[in-house]
């Protein structure tokens, strides 16, 4: 059978339910309420859903096809009038199977403890006999004691064919060990096999896969960073991420990240996501503080008369981030599987932590990008987060918040402690108290950009399917309003984050080079500045440089003149020698001619 696609509404009086179902036989459409249970069937389509509120068959329900669109719209009635269903968009959740009824015994004692059951035997002779001493003397004689015992048999019969319909044969198994007694040649077996679980690994959603990678090792060399992930157990993982981590640190990729003010990373720390404009989850009134009840007792009096007078149902509530209908395609397309949780304080710490882990992860590469994946975005949410590259899962809060930060100072682009320290305490806080729809909606793009991997894909079968699922089931908006709480209670320090780097040594030593570098600037340029452009000398300082600047060019232009008055003289004196020499050589011929 399919599942079809579907989508339900309300409003205060009915429930509706449109699925598509193209190319069927309208008159094959069979369909049956009763309340939390809804099915659908029509070849080769079945639907089975499990709703949030009850509903009823009263006369008010109805079925329409819209031939064009292949869509069949069915009312249903609501037990209750004018009842909010939660939760109506989380199409897996309603895809779950219902809780197992449990088989209630009927009372067969009477007012003085006697069983009103007798078991019979098989012969009719004993049969009736025994029946007949069970007759009162004062009993007619029109009672038949073999109709009486044939009607036992049959409410028998019928009891044990009702119990045999109401058992669930899909509960989840688990194998059972059959512990013996050891003997001396079985014991050194059953030590092996005790220590092979105890060197067993396991990781992933709340730690229940194991034995994962035993046949993925040769082909998926980069799928996470451990060497043997099967055989490591928890704690020596954390330690090999710590070393990795120390290892990797850069010091002068950090302290130019810090240094260098080219406005890259101030604008990335000024950057909103989307869900900073969404309003935060409210939470329940019980919460609030009692004089805040007493200070609203007045208008809640108030709010009632007015109610009693114009009686109106109350609007169903409407979601502060609605799911669109890829999303919700996304979410069909899960495969249920049951999530055996203890529900005990460890494990949902675990759980919660998990998730801070893949968010911060995230939030990081949708700041950096400022909105906008790119190819580049697998690659640093898996770097990011120990959970999908270590397959080393936070006990705590802190833990993932701590190991987010020591990442996030390692491996990727921008690596800024103001940045870090904002994502975790401000960005995924915030996501967290807007509710479990905008955590789903940022676990889906997680969930997609890893789905459309060559070698990552893997990890949503251990961890990010797991983690939709439960997101959908289990998780409320109160316990994700207090893992939020618990980030913004924490000091995320430099000694914290790691006392073996020294950042806060380093942020000095970047501050302390900077001033110097600027003091050494500001020397250079107040040697190597031209006269009169001090702006921010004496007034007097500037005018006397002025002034001597003007006297130095009045000397300057004199002396050039003087020189051009000597060269003239110097000129004119050179012409009359050249005269009168070429005078002395005419007289000199003139005596010659004379002479002759």
């Amino acid at each position: 059978m399919l599942t079809p696609t579907f989508d339900l509404t309300q409003n205060a009086e009915f429930l509706f339910v449109r699925i598509r179902v193209p190319h069927v036989k309208i008159g094959d459409v069979e369909y049956f309420v009763d309340g939390h249970l809804f099915k659908f069937f029509v070849r080769p389509y079945f639907l089975r859903l499990n709703l949030p509120g009850e509903c009823v068959e009263n006369g008010k329900e109805f079925a329409q096809y819209d031939l064009d669109k292949g869509e069949i719209l069915i009312q249903l009635p609501k037990r209750t009038h004018g009842e909010d269903f939660p939760d109506l968009d989380l199409l897996t959740a309603l895809l779950a199977a219902p809780p197992t009824r449990t088989n209630t015994k009927r009372d067969t004692t009477g007012p003085n403890g006697a069983s009103l059951i007798t078991v019979l035997p098989d012969s009719d002779s004993t049969r009736t006999s025994r029946a007949a001493d069970s007759v009162e003397p004062n009993a007619t004689s029109s009672y038949d004691i073999n109709d009486d015992a044939d009607a036992e048999e049959e409410e028998e019969g019928e009891e044990e064919e009702e119990e045999e319909e109401d058992i669930d044969f899909s509960w989840p198994q688990k194998p059972t060990a059959v512990l013996e007694p050891n003997t001396g040649a079985d014991s050194s077996v059953e030590a092996a096999s005790a220590s092979n679980e105890l060197l067993r690994a396991c990781y992933g959603f709340n730690l229940r896969h194991s034995d994962f990678f035993a046949s993925l090792r040769q082909d998926f060399v980069e799928l996470i960073e451990l060497p043997d992930p099967d055989r490591t157990p928890a704690a020596q993982r954390r330690l090999l991420r710590l070393a990795a981590e120390d290892a990797d640190f850069d010091e002068h990729h950090y302290v130019a990240d810090y240094a260098v003010d080219d406005g890259v990373i101030p604008s990335l720390i000024e950057y909103e996501p989307w869900w900073h404009s969404l309003p935060e989850k409210k939470q329940d009134a019980s919460a609030s503080a009692p004089m805040a009840n007493a200070a609203a007792s007045t208008s809640a009096l108030t709010a009632q008369l007015e109610s009693l007078a114009i009686e109106q149902s109350p609007a169903p509530s409407q979601p502060a981030v609605v799911l669109t209908a890829e999303e919700k395609d996304i979410l069909r397309g899960f495969r249920l599987k049951p999530h055996l949780l203890d529900n005990t304080p460890e494990e949902r710490a675990r759980l919660y932590a998990g998730l801070v882990d893949i968010l911060c992860a995230f939030v990081y590469d949708l700041r950096v990008t400022e909105g906008e994946h790119n190819v580049e975005s697998t690659w640093t949410i898996w770097k990011l987060s120990p959970s999908l590259s270590w397959l080393d899962s936070p006990d705590t809060v802190s833990d993932a918040a701590i190991a987010f930060m020591r990442r996030s100072l390692c491996y990727p682009l921008y690596r800024h402690f103001a940045l870090s320290k904002k994502i975790v305490l401000q960005d995924v806080a915030r996501l967290l108290r807007i509710g479990k729809r905008a955590v789903l909606r940022c676990l889906l793009v997680v969930q997609q950009k890893f789905s459309h991997d060559e070698e990552r894909y893997l990890l949503c079968n251990i961890f990010l399917d797991d983690y939709c699922l439960w997101l959908q089931q289990s998780a409320t908006d109160a316990l994700l309003a207090r893992t939020a709480d618990e980030l913004e209670q924490l000091s995320l320090t430099h000694e914290l984050v790691s006392s073996e780097w020294d950042l806060k040594l380093l942020e000095d030593a970047a501050d302390a080079t900077e001033d110097s570098e600027e003091a050494i600037e500001q020397v250079s340029n107040s040697e190597h500045q031209p006269a009169g452009l001090d702006l921010e000398g004496d007034e007097s300082e500037a005018s006397s440089d002025s002034d001597n600047s003007s006297r130095s060019s009045r000397s300057s232009r004199s002396s050039t003149s003087s020189s051009s008055s000597d060269s003239d003289t110097d000129s004119s004196d050179s012409s009359d020698s050249d005269e009168e020499s070429d005078g002395e050589a005419d007289d000199d011929d003139a005596e010659i001619d004379t002479v002759e």
